[in-house]
Parts: structure tokens; C-alpha cells; sequence
């Protein structure tokens, strides 16, 4: 498959049709990831399959929800855009899901400070 690009995710996640798109990603929620990407993110040499696309935006969801004591959801694919900016390599798994090159020593720390879910 071709490198994926912005324009190969909405809001869901990858979406596999040529129409334009009419439901992209908000750029609030992506900013937010790319703060927790800043904080918790650090790259490793190659995707790790566990640290997918829409269980890490669950993860910065409680971080948004704990850190800024706000009801913000983040949407699947506000974190893959978030990963491309910063990039991340961004794997596709099939449906609209990917992976990601981000080490779960972040992940788990977010986890650990702020909860999962």
C-alpha cells in the first residue's frame, strides 16, 4: 500500500475511498494529541503492533479529560493525523486503524499517571 497522507483520514480513522472528504479530523483534538505526543510520545526503530490508533486515542482522551478537567473525546483519527505531523511511521492494520513506531514506556506512563478509558 502507498504511504498514507492527511487526506487518507477522516474522523473514523483510514478511509479507503477517493471521495472528498467531508468529515476530517477537528484540529483541537489533533493539537491535543500532538501535546501528549510531546510529552508521553517517544519513537523506537519499528511499529509496534500493541500501541494502535484507536487504543492510544483512548488514552490521551483520559490524559485531556484528567489534565484539563474537560469532557473532550478524541477521535481515531485526530491521532493518526497527530502522528503523521509528528512524525511518526503510521502502519495500516486494516479497517481504520494503524500502528505506530511509539515506544508503550510513554504509553504506560500516561496510563499509569492518568488512568485508561
Amino acid at each position: 500500500m502507498r504511504k498514507l497522507t492527511e487526506e487518507d483520514v477522516n474522523c473514523n480513522g483510514v478511509r479507503y475511498s477517493r471521495v472528498p472528504e467531508v468529515n476530517p479530523p477537528r484540529e483541537d483534538q489533533i493539537a491535543a494529541c500532538l501535546e501528549w505526543l510531546e510529552r508521553f510520545g517517544r519513537k523506537t526503530k519499528t511499529v509496534r503492533p500493541r500501541n494502535h490508533s484507536y487504543y492510544l486515542k483512548h488514552v490521551v482522551e483520559r490524559w485531556v479529560q484528567k489534565t484539563r478537567n474537560t469532557g473532550m473525546t478524541i477521535n481515531n483519527g485526530a491521532f493518526i493525523v497527530a502522528a503523521m505531523r509528528a512524525g511518526y511511521q503510521v502502519q495500516c492494520i486494516g479497517g481504520p486503524n494503524t500502528t505506530f513506531n511509539i515506544a508503550s514506556r510513554g504509553v504506560s506512563e500516561s496510563e499509569k499517571l492518568y488512568g485508561y478509558g
